[in-house]
């Protein structure tokens, strides 16, 4: 992945951008359609103000704020290409939760999670319903963030995985395209204290 400074944002529009994709994932199906439809057009309104309260909002609301705000200090956050070939999607490690440990036999490796997936179809159906979802252009691709200590990588994906491990299974394993130009557009925080 290549950092371009032009494509800094703010820690908060990485909130947003993760908030929008929470809100169209399947945790929130479930959730009040009203208070999703609120939030959401806080999140994707021109006014930072009515953003930050959809920020605020989402953050009441989920139980994702500690692993957010564990990710926040001395960090720069990019917005960034990520090509989906090979070599650039095996940079990227699932995040440390049981269930992806589970799934990669302990090695976190993107690859490893869509191996798995694809030997056992029943395995997580988060998955195959996302495969699904990306074919129909029915999944909301804004939001995937990973972090990393340095720019090289490793990078360790911390929102996105299920999308990630679908578009590793479908467009490496299966050699098939999905993508425009043939990259995602995800948020990249750097460690800028090492």
């Amino acid at each position: 992945m290549i950092i371009q400074e032009e494509r800094t944002i703010s820690f908060p529009e990485m909130q947003r951008r993760w908030a929008i994709a929470e809100i169209n994932s399947e945790f929130c199906r479930n959730r009040d359609p009203g208070w999703r439809k609120k939030i959401l057009s806080q999140l994707e309104s021109e006014n930072k103000a009515k953003q930050r309260e959809g920020i605020k909002l989402f953050l009441q609301n989920s139980d994702r704020k500690k692993l957010i705000d564990s990710i926040s200090g001395g960090r720069a956050w990019y917005l960034v290409s990520l090509p989906i070939d090979q070599k650039e999607l095996d940079t990227l490690r699932t995040i440390n939760y049981h269930t992806w440990n589970e799934y990669t036999k302990g090695t976190r490796r993107l690859r490893d999670a869509a191996e798995s997936v694809t030997d056992n179809t029943g395995l997580d159906s988060r998955v195959r319903g996302i495969v699904c979802g990306l074919i129909s252009r029915k999944i909301e691709m804004r939001g995937i963030t990973c972090i990393s200590d340095n720019e090289k990588g490793p990078y360790d994906i911390v929102e996105g995985n299920a999308r990630l491990v679908a578009v590793y299974y479908h467009c490496i394993l299966k050699k098939l395209k999905l993508f425009e130009n043939d990259e995602i557009e995800i948020v990249l925080g750097v460690s800028s204290t090492k």
